[in-house]
């Protein structure tokens, strides 16, 4: 079920009334919540539930394990259960195949080994993320047990967030389960407003520039340096649109449910370096990373060589979260590259006490957005293309200059680079809430007529899934 489809929009028209219609009742409410997001999830496929439950009942089980365990090594013991439970069942419908493909490189042809028919379950990474931020933070004694199987199901389930995240941790969540849902008709205009952003970013930019994307990367010999660009450069507009789409519309259906996720995105690439850029893409991922990942490892508390070591394996990480493909592995590897380079020149300006400030400063923050933009769209050939070679001779022809292709044009991507410029500048400069508010009313009557009249014409097309729900 994806969001931007009737199917979606005549089951949130019922579960949205129902859900505020039991608001007072905390248990019929948790529990309606519980099998709306159960049946939003068997609607991509009804076995997939058989994955879901017994990963939610694993950690309902192991949590008190680990808060009454004696000693450190009973509570390490209980949290290598969770670990060993969830990333096990992450790792074999994931990451099996990938392991034969790589063993298949290296075994010689009498040997090789087939692949096994293996579905992924949609959504698996966030859902496995969630329920481990739970176990860990009880672990660490950051979040008391929760005793309640169901409300510890709702958190993991729960529908708006449940397939492409935001990854939302359990002390985020489960304390505003133990508060009375108000009918707030600002909070469910402000949620809807906030879903139809994201409606207007996946259908009329993503989807748009999408078969501009695919055809280019459906062959890439066929086409000349500058067209691989072009079509880099739409990818990252695809990309970001569909995603940071998604987020919306998942941050503006739980906000019409009385719930609030934490933000994913915040203008990425406006940012000044790879660091920032990080700060700013898929927030939850890399504060996840950054809080269960980089710190456990020692993150900035120790010696050079093992903090750059910690930004590597993050990465590496990050990017094997995205995909089981060595494709993924070299751009979190490249990522890495790009932070640890960061890094030493952060060390050199140290060193060297260079600031700049006045006139100049206003010359290089532009610059250095630019060049960022520049190795983040460059690092977008790993994510898209077909496999790991054919993106290495993508970046080789593109930084070489390499002719004799054809040139394709696309005015569509022209358009969406002018609109999305033209949306980070408003949301750098003001406020969008402020403007909004400032409007006529015949304007926005106007500007609401226009966007449905828009989205109902590109609902016509068949709806392109969320790149994200491969993950």
């Amino acid at each position: 079920m994806i969001f931007s489809t009737i199917k979606f929009f005549v089951f949130f028209a019922i579960a949205l009334p129902t859900a505020l219609v039991l608001r007072r009742q905390s248990r019929a409410s948790h529990l309606f919540l519980l099998g709306a997001s159960f049946y939003f999830y068997m609607s991509w496929n009804a076995l997939f539930i058989l994955l879901l439950v017994p990963a939610i009942a694993l950690d309902y089980f192991v949590a008190p394990q680990i808060a009454v365990s004696k000693t450190d090594r009973q509570k390490r013991r209980w949290l290598l259960v969770s670990l060993i439970g969830n990333l096990g069942l992450l790792g074999f419908f994931k990451y099996t195949n990938f392991v034969i493909d790589t063993a298949n490189l290296i075994l010689s042809a009498d040997l090789q080994i087939s692949n096994l028919d293996i579905t992924l379950p949609i959504g698996i990474s966030f859902h496995t993320f969630q329920t481990l931020s739970y176990t860990i933070d009880v672990y660490y004694g950051r979040i008391a047990v929760e005793r309640s199987f169901v409300r510890l199901a709702v958190f993991v389930s729960f529908f708006p967030q449940l397939v492409a995240g935001p990854i939302v941790r359990a002390r985020q969540f489960l304390p505003q389960l133990y508060r009375e849902v108000s009918v707030d008709w600002d909070r469910i205009k402000g949620g809807a407003e906030r879903f139809i952003i994201g409606l207007v970013k996946k259908l009329l930019i993503a989807d748009a520039v999408a078969p501009y994307v695919d055809r280019v990367y459906a062959n890439p010999p066929v086409y000349d340096s500058s067209t691989l660009w072009l079509a880099t450069l739409a990818f990252g507009i695809q990309i970001y649109c569909d995603f940071s789409g998604y987020s919306d519309m998942a941050i503006g259906t739980a906000k019409c449910l009385g719930y609030e996720f934490p933000e994913n995105f915040n203008m990425p690439y406006f940012a000044t370096n790879v660091r920032e850029f990080w700060q700013r893409w898929h927030m939850t991922l890399s504060n996840w990373l950054r809080d269960y990942v980089y710190i456990p490892l020692g993150g900035s508390r120790c010696s050079r060589l093992l903090v750059l070591r910690n930004l590597m394996i993050t990465m590496l990480l990050g990017g094997l979260w995205h995909g089981a493909s060595w494709k993924f592995v070299l751009w979190g590897a490249l990522h890495g590259f790009y932070l640890i380079v960061h890094r030493f020149w952060l060390e050199v300006k140290r060193k060297r006490n260079w600031e700049v400030n006045g006139p100049l400063r206003l010359i290089l923050i532009p610059l250095s957005t630019f060049f960022t933009f520049l190795l983040v769209t460059l690092s977008w050939v790993y994510f898209r293309a077909d496999n790991a070679a054919t993106a290495t001779g993508m970046i080789r022809r593109m930084l070489t200059g390499g002719k004799g292709g054809e040139f394709l044009s696309s005015p569509i991507l022209s358009i969406s680079v002018l609109v999305l410029i033209t949306a980070h500048f408003l949301a750098t400069f003001s406020d969008y809430g402020s403007l909004y508010r400032r409007l006529p009313t015949p304007f926005k009557v106007v500007g609401y007529g226009v966007i449905f009249y828009l989205l109902s014409i590109s609902s016509i097309r068949d709806n392109t899934p969320f790149i994200y729900f491969q993950f």
